[in-house]
């Protein structure tokens, strides 16, 4: 066991800073405090309209540093200057871990006690505890909290300023000291090291860095975006006429299911037809028309999408990543604000600066590969190295020739079912009517597909199987790097079972984006299984080469020398990046423009 003695210095930390009016410039240090609580020393500094002070804490392998969120303080360690701690805790992350699957009940009645904004705050972490709340009125809070955000005037309000930051590091010395036995295990401390470092290292630089857009083509957007958006319902209408006053019609949208072939669509516990943009987004995911519809309604639908992306002044998107904020430790960002967050059409927005290349590269296959790997399954692992595991297993089920390909369109649509009925069925254990709705099958095909990979692929429904029973048996189940999961009566199999491949994802996307960090790549963004990078022109190639280098590694890593494939995409300023699901609505929207401008 690790005692918290065993270091030099354990300094507890929590800057209060501004993001500029937009709040999406980078931090403006307001203030810093940090306590060392074995000595009891405290640290005040007034960060604000003055000339960046020295940091004044041990930031060596002797020292631990323990912050909540540590993303935001070490944000503005970078703006200042000052440098990096080697050994972060980032308590936020280890709550989460911690908590997400006990006392489902209690849990619940924190969040009808708590804001929906406080719900994975520093106050809902203390109330979850058992430690209830600082000693400071909830107006007080409120009050200093709103001044911050707001910039100031600071003016005669410096002391209280720094009262309310310290009042933050009290309360995370609190949650320390009784959360540190379950942390303090050697291994166990080693992973949560290793999520402080992916926090301090890579989260921290891609929220500082940003991503790149076109600022001026965004504000003629935002100037003209009314008539745009009559214009592209007046053109889309033949298409996707299933809007009333610009929201769905459920009568107009079952007529358009019916004369798209759409049979089975899942509908709401009233018995609705779902349109919800949840479900639109993960049928869409496997239907391109689906997704075209979605695109289409985010248009209709939110008349502010692009002004609540927020860019900051030197023409970069930047919001909290979302950090550790899924069931299975991945991001999970606000879906109402930043790039990647809402429609994919949106995401043409972004375009490398001049002079400089953006290289998409993401995983190839993911927790098929994953799953391959864990389940140790023969066919599996065969058709994975073929480089399209879903025609491989269309091959296998003799639904389609030997020599077909998917760039043959007599198979494409036969490979397009696999990939759902796999996806969606085998990784994500969707039923067969949702199945059927997204991948334009019949119940009786959808049955008939996930019954044959029962067929071909025995040795990896036999470990899908155990792994559901061994969770279910209330033992706690962990990933390779140590994230965590317990289940409840509540939870579904299919939820479950997905469950592993998810949260191997994604450590192996965390230590892959550590390494690139150490090797000094610029990352601007993470997406589930996918890491971008900005560099310049010349040096586009080895930078490319470096990223994949350490995507391969991070995979070998975790899966006993196993290597997944690593495809990448990039895009060569003047270029926009284009995600292939928004192109479409994309282009009507640039259409739409330069009519409004004539």
């Amino acid at each position: 066991m690790v005692r918290l003695i065993d270091y030099e210095r354990v300094w507890v930390a929590d800057f209060e800073f501004w993001t500029g009016a937009s709040g999406n410039e980078p931090p403006r240090p307001i203030c810093f405090v940090a306590k060392d609580i074995l000595s009891g020393q405290v640290i005040r500094q007034w960060l604000w309209e003055v000339a960046a002070p020295p940091c004044l804490i041990t930031t060596d392998e002797n020292s631990l540093y323990v912050s909540f969120v540590g993303s935001a303080e070490i944000n503005c360690h970078r703006q200042l200057g000052w440098s990096i701690p080697l050994r972060v805790l980032d308590l936020y992350a280890e709550h989460r871990r911690l908590r997400h699957g006990v006392d489902r009940e209690q849990t619940e009645m924190e969040r009808q006690t708590l804001k929906k904004s406080e719900k994975y705050s520093l106050l809902a972490a203390m109330h979850a505890w058992g430690l209830g709340v600082h000693a400071i009125s909830a107006g007080f809070k409120e009050k200093m909290r709103q001044l911050c955000i707001d910039g100031g005037p600071f003016v005669g309000r410096e002391t209280e300023v720094l009262d309310y930051c310290e009042t933050d590091v009290t309360m995370t010395e609190l949650l320390l000291q009784e959360m540190w036995s379950l942390l303090a295990d050697e291994q166990t401390l080693a992973r949560c090291l290793f999520r402080g470092r992916y926090v301090s290292t890579a989260v921290s630089e891609l929220e500082t860095n940003g991503i790149p857009v076109n600022k001026p083509l965004l504000d003629r957007l935002i100037e003209n975006w009314n008539p745009i958006v009559d214009l592209v319902i007046e053109k889309e209408r033949h298409r996707f006429d299933v809007i009333g006053y610009r929201d769905v019609d459920q009568a107009k949208f079952a007529e358009w299911l019916i004369a798209n072939n759409f049979k089975h669509w899942p509908r709401t516990p009233s018995g609705g037809l779902a349109t919800d943009a949840d479900e639109l987004k993960e049928i869409g995911k496997y239907d391109p028309l689906v997704e075209e519809l979605r695109n289409f309604l985010s248009v209709v639908r939110q008349t502010r999408i692009l002004k609540n992306l927020g860019i900051g002044a030197d023409g970069r998107v930047r919001v909290r990543t979302g950090t550790f904020g899924s069931i299975t430790g991945r991001n999970q960002p606000s879906s109402s604000v930043g790039i990647w967050g809402g429609a994919t059409w949106i995401r043409s927005l972004i375009r490398p600066e001049p002079g400089h290349t953006l290289w998409y590269c993401d995983f190839s296959g993911q927790e098929l590969a994953i799953a391959a790997c864990f389940s140790g399954d023969k066919r599996l692992l065969e058709d994975y190295a073929t480089g399209d595991p879903y025609m491989a297993a269309a091959k296998r089920f003799g639904l389609v020739p030997q020599h077909a390909t998917k760039i043959d369109p007599k198979f494409s649509a036969v490979r397009g079912r696999m990939k759902v009925a796999v996806g969606l069925g085998v990784l994500y254990g969707a039923g067969v009517k949702a199945i059927a709705a997204s991948g334009d099958m019949t119940l009786s095909q959808a049955k008939h597909i996930l019954q044959l990979h029962k067929w071909t692929y025995p040795t990896f429904w036999d470990w899908r199987k155990n792994v559901i029973l061994h969770i279910r048996s209330g033992a706690d189940f962990e990933s390779p790097l140590g994230w965590t999961y317990r289940t409840s009566h509540k939870d579904k199999s299919n939820r479950i079972s997905n469950w592993l491949m998810q949260t191997t994802g994604s450590d192996m996307l965390r230590l892959a984006t550590c390494m690139a960090s150490d090797r000094g790549l610029e990352i601007v963004a993470m997406v589930h299984d996918a890491i971008m990078i900005h560099c310049p022109i010349e040096s586009m190639d080895a930078d490319r080469d470096a990223l994949v280098d350490c995507m391969t590694e991070a995979s070998a890593t975790l899966m006993d020398g196993f290597k997944l494939r690593v495809d990448s995409d990039s895009v060569i300023y003047p270029d926009h990046y284009c995600d292939k699901r928004g192109e479409s609505m994309w282009t009507r929207v640039m259409e739409s423009l330069d009519q409004v401008e004539k």
